[in-house]
Order: C-alpha cells, then sequence, then structure tokens
C-alpha cells in the first residue's frame, strides 16, 4: 500500500509536464486517453514526433523507478527529441536515462529501459519486443564525429541497429552501429557488440563480444 501511495505522489507531481507532452506530441484523439506519464524530474524537450501505435492510459512510462546503482532523487530523465520515437505498446524508461533522437527511433512493446542507459539515435535504431536493458547501457548508431579519408570521404557513417525480440542486454554493455542481434540472446555486463549476432538463444559476452554458450533459455 505504502509503494502505491508514493507512485501515486509521483504521477500526480508529473502530472504537469505528463499533460503538456501529451497535448504537445500527440493528436488530440490520442491525448485525451493519456498515454504518456513523466516524472517531475524528466526534462522532455525537442520539435520532433512521438508515434504511439496502440495508445493506452499511462502505456509509455518515462522517469520512473530506482536500481541499485542510481538514486530517483538525485538524478533527472533526459529525451531530447528533433527525429521520431515511435512505441509500439507498452513501455517503460527507467529514471536517469537519456535519450538523444535526432533518427528513428523504434521502441517495441513490453520493452523495458532500466536506470541511467542512453541511447543516442542519429539513423535508426530498432527495439523488438520484450527487450530488457539493464543499467548504465549504451546503444548508440553513430560515432559522433565524422572521419574522413584523404580524399575528404566520409568512412564512418551511420548505421543502423537492430535488437529483436526478448533480448536482455545486461549492465554496462556497449552496443555500436550497425549491429543487429536476433531474438531470445543475453548480452553480458561489461560487453561490447561491434558486429552482428543474427542467430537465436545464445549468450554473448566479452571486449568484443562473441558467442560463448548456444540454446539457452531466459526469462
Amino acid at each position: 500500500m505504502a509503494e502505491k501511495i508514493r507512485l501515486l505522489f509521483l504521477y500526480l507531481l508529473g502530472f504537469p509536464k505528463s499533460l503538456y507532452l501529451n497535448f504537445r506530441y500527440l493528436p488530440l484523439r490520442q491525448a485525451i486517453q493519456f498515454p504518456i506519464i513523466v516524472s517531475h524530474k524528466t526534462s522532455f524537450r525537442g520539435t520532433g514526433q512521438v508515434q504511439i501505435d496502440h495508445p493506452s492510459f499511462a502505456c509509455l512510462k518515462i522517469g520512473f523507478g530506482t536500481t541499485e546503482v542510481n538514486d530517483f532523487r538525485n538524478q533527472r530523465t533526459i529525451v531530447r527529441l528533433s527525429g521520431l520515437m515511435q512505441v509500439q505498446g507498452s513501455c517503460r524508461i527507467g529514471a536517469a536515462c537519456k535519450l538523444h533522437i535526432k533518427g528513428n527511433l523504434h521502441i517495441g512493446d513490453r520493452v523495458n529501459l532500466t536506470g541511467a542507459s542512453t541511447i543516442i539515435c542519429h539513423h535508426k535504431i530498432n527495439l523488438g519486443e520484450a527487450v530488457l536493458v539493464s543499467w548504465e547501457v549504451l546503444i548508440m548508431d553513430t560515432d559522433q564525429h565524422s572521419i574522413y579519408d584523404a580524399s575528404q570521404k566520409r568512412i564512418n557513417e551511420d548505421a543502423a541497429i537492430f535488437i529483436h525480440s526478448k533480448v536482455w542486454i545486461g549492465a554496462r554493455a556497449t552496443i555500436l552501429k550497425g549491429v543487429e542481434v536476433g531474438p531470445h540472446n543475453v548480452i553480458g555486463a561489461h560487453s561490447l557488440v561491434s558486429r552482428s549476432f543474427e542467430e537465436t538463444q545464445q549468450i554473448l559476452a566479452g571486449n568484443p563480444a562473441r558467442v560463448v554458450k548456444k540454446a539457452i533459455e531466459w526469462d
């Protein structure tokens, strides 16, 4: 009961921001359903678009929850949106997460970003259904700075990332541009994923990541 009261109090504190975001980014017929709920410690701004494919009350929660490594009281959640944020169903973006969206970020149903994770999307990032992102994960489809060869041709173009359904990404893992991860895989903590692993039911771990176990299941 105490936890429910605490959550209700936090929802009320964030109500003015939630109200503004729903009517700022969604068409009226969706906004009145109040699908976006944000905490009062969330900074969400930009001229981009939010698209919710199957809107329902509070299906997109941003800035709530704590983990062992971040403190809701002292950390902000930041969303900077100049591209498209497309949400397929229910989604939770935890406290202290940082999202910088210049391209197209697609978030599948039942995706959970735990606290203090960062997504930098300049081109395209696709998170499939039931993807679980642990704390302090970094996913980025860009190098942020351009690199040119002797003829002044850029050699590090942005490249899309595809994380298929039910992938568990361990704490402090990094996923770089151009990567595709097949469904039902697990990415170990502190792993660096710089190439694609399209097969399913594997544990990927290491720097750089490699397959360390096959034929696994997780829940």
